[in-house]
């Protein structure tokens, strides 16, 4: 008996991410929250990594781009990140919070990008890890919302994100990944 080679499987990278920070190490009350998001994230992330590079700032309509897409949902996350470890939202607008860190953003190809929402992804995973959930959040309309809320809101964000990478997709006519097919057929 000869032993016979096996193909290794490449660890996908929410696997890599789980893997990483175990949801274990969130609240209770942000785990479920947090694993949503991360369904969402890789299926926005396998999406974008299909899209010809060539083509990735390429818009379809009113000067939507997959690339300004992308660029929307990392400055979205630092703004998030910024409001969970200070306690305060002061605007939604990155590109006003820091207009540097936005440049830079628009430098980038689309490997970068992704890269940058995976870096996004894993700060917002420590700055949940270490929130008190019940804690508040001030909010630029002069209310607030829980820290555990105001993560369910970065979630049902999240869908608006995938639902963009799906119109893209849809334009440049690129099969849906097995991880948007997993969430919505």
């Amino acid at each position: 008996m000869g032993s016979e080679a096996t193909a290794t499987t490449p660890i996908s990278w929410v696997d890599q991410f789980r893997a990483l920070h175990p949801p274990e190490s969130l609240p209770q009350e942000a785990r479920a929250a947090f694993s949503d998001l991360l369904d969402h994230r890789t299926a926005i992330r396998d999406y974008y990594a299909l899209f010809p590079a060539e083509r990735f700032d390429e818009g379809i309509e009113k000067g939507d781009s997959p690339k300004k897409e992308l660029i929307h949902q990392i400055g979205n996350t630092r703004v998030r990140i910024d409001a969970i470890t200070s306690g305060s939202l002061v605007d939604w607008g990155y590109n006003q919070l820091d207009p540097k860190g936005f440049s830079s953003l628009q430098q980038m190809d689309r490997d970068r990008l992704i890269g940058e929402l995976d870096s996004s992804t894993e700060k917002l995973f420590d700055a949940s890890s270490k929130a008190n959930m019940h804690g508040t959040i001030s909010l630029p309309n002069g209310k607030s919302s829980s820290v555990g809320d105001f993560l369910w809101g970065a979630v049902r964000h999240e869908a608006l994100h995938l639902g963009m990478a799906i119109k893209f997709g849809d334009y440049f006519g690129i099969e849906r990944p097995a991880s948007v097919k997993k969430l919505y057929g």
